[in-house]
């Protein structure tokens, strides 16, 4: 019996670090062979705009399950950003990081790392990014289609019981419950946790037999069920994480880097 998942999307996640900061975040490929890190922009920038820290780390795995190796990037913002490469958005919560070009070697795709970028190590499968032209744009999503959210929440489980390793990616599933148009976002029906934000969000369509997968944006927030809103005294009153969360849509994300 055949995956619900295709192996390879096991290996789109990238645990994204800088300093403090920790989210997640995905490789895309564009039609231009150039390779770009993406995820939300407050995972690399605080409410002022200025950067968590001017060095970074990504970390991705093989989409060969059996490799135990994994790809490690090394990130120097300031150069990055002095070769016009770091391109947050001015209104949406999405920065997009260009990491260099891709090219055939020996019948084997490799890239060429831009300004700034360190391979320090890079796995025989080499960087497994989403393919710009596999996109699904906001107009086309589905309302009540399946979806998963790919990333890192380093907020759940206890720290003296680690049931979770924090370097390891985890899949999740809920469905598309509906979208804002004008605030071009998508909803999901889906828990999110801090960590969570910049993950790949999927959509899966179904026909016949056959599962279609396609990118339809990243994770940016939860959506908060504030009890204070119903008279609760201000001493009880909490806010709760109501199992909703915001995507910003490929759309914004092919506008960054094109």
């Amino acid at each position: 019996m055949p995956a619900e998942i295709p192996e390879q999307n096991l290996a789109y996640p990238v645990l994204a670090t800088f300093g403090q900061s920790q989210g997640s975040g995905f490789f895309l490929n564009d039609e231009a062979q150039a390779t770009w890190f993406i995820t939300a922009k407050h995972v690399m920038f605080d409410s002022a705009e200025k950067l968590h820290s001017s060095a970074g780390e990504l970390l991705a795995y093989s989409k060969d399950p059996s490799e135990t190796a994994a790809n490690s990037i090394s990130l120097n913002l300031k150069d990055v950003e002095s070769a016009g490469n770091l391109k947050p958005d001015p209104n949406a919560d999405v920065v997009a990081v260009k990491l260099g070009t891709r090219e055939k070697r020996d019948e084997r795709e490799v890239m060429t790392p831009a300004k700034g970028v360190t391979l320090n190590s890079v796995t025989k499968s080499g960087l497994v990014g989403v393919d710009a032209r596999q996109v699904r744009k906001l107009d086309k999503v589905r309302i009540g289609n399946d979806a998963y959210v790919f990333g890192y929440p380093n907020s759940i489980g206890l720290a003296h019981i680690p049931q979770v390793d924090p370097k390891r990616p985890l899949v999740r599933k809920g469905s598309v419950a509906g979208v804002n148009p004008a605030l071009r976002t998508i909803i999901l029906d889906c828990q999110v946790f801090p960590g969570n934000s910049g993950g790949l969000v999927v959509e899966v369509e179904r026909e016949a037999l056959v599962n279609h997968f396609y990118t339809i944006g990243l994770v940016a927030q939860y959506v908060p069920f504030d009890n204070a809103r119903f008279g609760v005294p201000a001493n009880l009153a909490t806010l709760l994480n109501s199992g909703y969360s915001i995507v910003i849509p490929a759309d914004i994300i092919l506008e960054l880097v094109s």
